[in-house]
């Protein structure tokens, strides 16, 4: 699932500088490298899938439910390409 959520979010974000770790432990980077960077972490192969399938909803949940954790910066630098 590491490489289908790369791929997903790569399409996503343009902007900014962000790093994943994924629930395996495998990491990536995102966006154009400008700004701060922000660094985030899935703590569950389930809150991925959640985020694969409605990206707009899921990710306030998984944020809220603790299972998507900012890390390094603030989620608020965050640029969604929609």
């Amino acid at each position: 699932m590491d490489r289908l959520l790369r791929y997903f979010l790569q399409q996503f974000i343009r902007r900014g500088a962000m790093n994943f770790t994924t629930a395996t432990g495998a990491r990536f980077s995102c966006g154009d490298g400008t700004g701060r960077p922000v660094s985030v972490r899935f703590l569950t192969t389930e809150a991925e899938r959640q985020v694969l399938l409605n990206p707009e909803l899921a990710l306030g949940e998984v944020y809220m439910d603790g299972t998507f954790v900012v890390e390094n910066g603030s989620i608020c630098g965050l640029h969604w390409q929609s």
